[in-house]
This record gives C-alpha cells, sequence and structure tokens, in this order.
C-alpha cells in the first residue's frame, strides 16, 4: 500500500523537478491511480514496446491496452465538455477503460476534482498527464504514460512497470529507514496503485458495494487486497475508547462525546447507594 507518509515523500522529491520528467510522470499517474485503483496493463507498461489487444471480429484493428488520449474527457462544474483544458475551468475528469480484465469494456466513470488538497487532486493529476503526452507529441492511438527521453528517437518513453516499482520502493525505503536489501520493500509494486485504492475507501468506511463499483469489481474480490495498516490500529483503538459504563461513546450536538447512558440495574442500583 502507498501510505500517506510514502505520498508527502514523492510530492517534496519531484517539486523541484521538470514536469515531464519520469518522476513526476509516475506521481502524476500515482495520485490518479489512489483513485481508479489501475490495474498495470490499464496504464504502463512492461517493455517500451506498446502492449496492444488481440485482433478479434469486433476490434480488427489492435489498439493498445493503456489509457490513449481519447480515453480521458474532461468537463466543468456544469457538466459541460471541455475542448481546452484550462486548470481553472476543469472540474471533473471521466475515465474511459476501452478494456477491462473483468470484460466489462467501455466503462466509464466520473471522478470531481479536490479543491482543499490540490498536490493530490486526481482531476489536476489526470490535466497533466493529458499535456505531457500532448506535449511530447504522441499520436492518438498511442498510450498516455509517457515521460521525455532524450535518448529515445522520439523524444519520449513509456513508463513501465519495473520503474514504477523502483520510484515506489526507493521512497518506502527513504521513509520507513529501510536497508536496500529489505525483503519489504518487494511489497510494492505497480499493482500497490489498486491496493491503495481499496484500503483509502474502506479506510473511509465506505460500503462493499461502493468498493466494487468505483474500482470495478464485479465480486468481492477486493476483501483480499484489505491491509492491516497504521490507519486500521488508529481505528481499532479508537473503537476500543469506551466509557466508565462499558458503554461506547456517542456525539452530542455540541460536537463533544457523551456516554450513551441506560438505565440503570437493580443491582447497579443498589451499588451506588452502597458507594454513596
Amino acid at each position: 500500500m502507498i501510505y500517506d507518509s510514502m505520498m508527502s515523500h514523492m510530492l517534496q522529491v519531484t517539486a523541484g523537478l521538470q514536469d515531464d520528467c519520469l518522476h513526476s510522470a509516475i506521481l502524476d499517474w500515482i495520485i490518479l491511480g489512489r483513485y481508479g485503483g489501475f490495474r498495470q496493463s490499464e496504464w504502463c507498461q512492461t517493455s517500451q514496446s506498446i502492449a496492444m489487444t488481440r485482433p478479434s471480429l469486433a476490434l480488427p484493428v489492435q489498439e493498445p491496452l493503456a489509457f490513449i488520449p481519447s480515453d480521458f474527457a474532461f468537463f466543468d462544474s456544469a457538466g459541460r465538455p471541455l475542448p481546452d483544458i484550462e486548470d481553472d475551468s476543469v472540474d471533473m475528469v471521466e475515465l474511459t477503460w476501452r478494456f477491462q480484465k473483468n470484460s466489462n469494456n467501455g466503462e466509464r466513470i466520473p471522478f470531481k476534482r479536490d479543491y482543499s488538497s490540490p498536490d493530490l487532486c486526481p482531476v489536476l493529476a489526470a490535466v497533466r498527464i493529458r499535456r505531457r503526452a500532448a506535449c511530447l507529441g504522441i499520436h492518438s492511438a498511442s498510450t498516455l504514460a509517457v515521460y521525455s527521453d532524450p535518448k529515445s528517437v522520439t523524444g519520449y518513453s513509456y513508463i513501465t512497470a519495473n520503474q514504477t516499482a523502483a520510484f515506489l520502493r526507493t521512497t518506502a525505503q527513504k521513509v520507513f529507514m529501510l536497508d536496500s536489501n529489505d525483503d519489504r520493500l518487494q511489497r510494492w509494486s505497480c499493482h500497490s496503485l489498486r491496493v491503495t485504492a481499496a484500503n483509502l475507501l474502506h479506510r473511509a468506511r465506505r460500503s462493499d458495494s461502493y468498493i466494487q463499483i468505483r474500482l470495478r469489481w464485479k465480486s468481492s474480490t477486493f476483501l483480499m487486497y484489505l491491509r492491516n495498516t497504521f490507519y486500521a490500529a488508529d481505528q481499532h483503538t479508537a473503537a476500543m475508547n469506551i466509557s466508565d459504563r462499558n458503554l461506547p461513546l456517542l456525539s452530542a450536538p455540541d460536537g463533544t462525546t457523551v456516554p450513551m447512558l441506560r438505565d440503570l440495574e437493580p443491582h447497579e442500583t443498589f451499588m451506588a447507594a452502597s458507594a454513596a
């Protein structure tokens, strides 16, 4: 899972970097992927070659498995499509999954702008992804996950799963002060985006059906991705914070917490009177 502390570190590391460099590009996909729960094949590559679909009668022309420019549609706050992407006017991005592991191809899911946390906003990350691809001159059938690469003939290269895993592991090593050969670093991979998305919604106490719908699961398989995280430990401690009557605390209208009172049992009344 990609923790909050890791996100903060990655934001600091990339703050002074060019917008089209490898790590800045990867971070944008991580920010967006925390919302979309991307599978590896949906956005990056296993090598510097684009992964293509198999020819079929329905799709005689091969297309990239990963997102292409037309899969990102932007809208203003009134829900009107935006032909030109401007930071001030973009309020929502709608992603289209042309191909999915669950065969629910063509699914569209909207994501709203986070005005309170712009650094972690999925819509602004999507804007940067589209702009970066346009500036680097990729064609309409090419994948969006690219970065500037002076060594490439085209001037750009595709982001790979290994590059993403390396960035995450380097971040985890520094944040959690692990040795470079620590086996725990292998837990971070390109698939961490999907694991993180599921855990974030579960941490926010969203229902199972909500997690399934938003992250494109057809069953409760997502349960296997849930982790016993630091946040789960905090919630567990808070849940065990009970009153002196062994009852949970309730929120009062003024925002304070008060015990959930009940009538005393006969033996409790006797004990209370004796104590007085």
